[in-house]
This record gives structure tokens, C-alpha cells and sequence, in this order.
């Protein structure tokens, strides 16, 4: 998940089910739930409470990997990622996280400083969902411009 490329200081909002990787010991948890969870909005407070201790440190926030398809966990991934674009930071988007690209684009359009990370699969569905195309099929290579 995290690069050895000299980072020396990694931070992960996760849910319950992305810490099996023994290479993340070192990593500080800033939130994890239990079942069941409801967000409130004492909950809300607190992890923008977290997010607004955590990202200015941060040069680049990486959603997705870990993040799960919770209702409340993509809920407060796309509160980190508001945060994020209001402090300017750049943001990459990967695995369940672009779901929240899928159901609405409008959360990175115009934001030069995103970046997504699509396989063929998912990059049908995103293209599909901001064309409004026909469901594209997946192939064994990436849609081109003409299918999207």
C-alpha cells in the first residue's frame, strides 16, 4: 500500500478490514470502526476534527485501498477529500474510493491536483456513469476514446 521510497511518516483512516498487510505496524490508525456503526454528528466532528489535525502534514492523501463500500465510509472519505481539495493537496483515488468518482464526478472535476486509478472494469463504469453511454463491456485492454 505505501511506497519505500523514503516516506517517512504514513497516516491511514481506514475501516476494520484493511489492516491485514504486516508492513503496516508502523502505521498510525486515526479511525476505525465497529460494528455496527452509525455516523453521527459527533462522529462527523471527530474525524474532521482528525482530518484537520492530520492534513496539514500531508502532501498527497491516497483514498481508496483498505476503505471498504460502508455508507459511513464513504461518507467520510469524501469528507477527507473536501478537506483535502480545500487545503490543495493532491489527492489519488483508487479501489473503493472511486466509487464515490462513479457517483459523482463532481467530487474531482476541475481539480488538476486528482488523480485516479481505474482498471478496465472500473474505468467502464466511471466513463459510463459521467456519458451516460451504455454499460461499457470489459475487455482484456483499456476503452478508447471512441467508447467513451
Amino acid at each position: 500500500m505505501f511506497s519505500p521510497c523514503g516516506a517517512s511518516n504514513q497516516s491511514l483512516l481506514t475501516g476494520p478490514y484493511g489492516l491485514s498487510d504486516p508492513q503496516l505496524r508502523d502505521v498510525r490508525i486515526f479511525f476505525s470502526r465497529q460494528e455496527p456503526f452509525q455516523p453521527t454528528s459527533s462522529s462527523v466532528a471527530e474525524v474532521t476534527s482528525l482530518l484537520e489535525a492530520l492534513l496539514p502534514r500531508l502532501h498527497v492523501l491516497i483514498v481508496g485501498p483498505g476503505l471498504g463500500r460502508e455508507t459511513h465510509m464513504q461518507a467520510f472519505a469524501r469528507l477527507a477529500i473536501q478537506h483535502a481539495r480545500e487545503r490543495g493537496l493532491y489527492l489519488v483515488l483508487d479501489a473503493d474510493a472511486l466509487l464515490l468518482v462513479q457517483d459523482d464526478p463532481d467530487i474531482i472535476r476541475g481539480y488538476p491536483k486528482a488523480v485516479i486509478t481505474p482498471n478496465v472494469a472500473e474505468f467502464a463504469k466511471i466513463c459510463d456513469s459521467l456519458v451516460r453511454f451504455p454499460p461499457l463491456r470489459a475487455t482484456s485492454h483499456a476503452p478508447t476514446h471512441k467508447q467513451c
